[in-house]
């Protein structure tokens, strides 16, 4: 389902990424001290709590960082919008 390219000169090696690796990211936090991410995970537990669960497909595809040299492959999701509240909850929530 999500793939990882490897570089090797010119050519590419495609390794399958694990299950437990397969994620949507809703907020990016880079590098975070192990306090701030256990603080993190109780907000997370919280702003779970206030929406409603939804279904969602997977549709279009992408590569990062590009096309021609792909690291990873990317899927997109329909509908995004309560992808988007729950991000937007999340930031509000980080940011205090």
């Amino acid at each position: 389902f999500f793939f990882s390219f490897l570089n090797s000169s010119d050519a590419f090696t495609l390794r399958f990424t694990s299950s437990e690796s397969q994620h949507i990211t809703l907020v990016f936090l880079g590098e975070t001290p192990g306090e701030a991410v256990e603080s993190a995970g109780r907000i997370l537990d919280v702003v779970d709590g206030r929406h409603k669960r939804f279904s969602c497909r997977v549709c279009g595809t992408g590569a990062f960082p590009t096309p021609s040299r792909p690291r990873v492959l990317w899927a997109g999701v329909d509908p995004v919008e309560p992808f988007q509240a729950i991000a937007a909850d999340l930031k509000a929530q980080l940011a205090d």
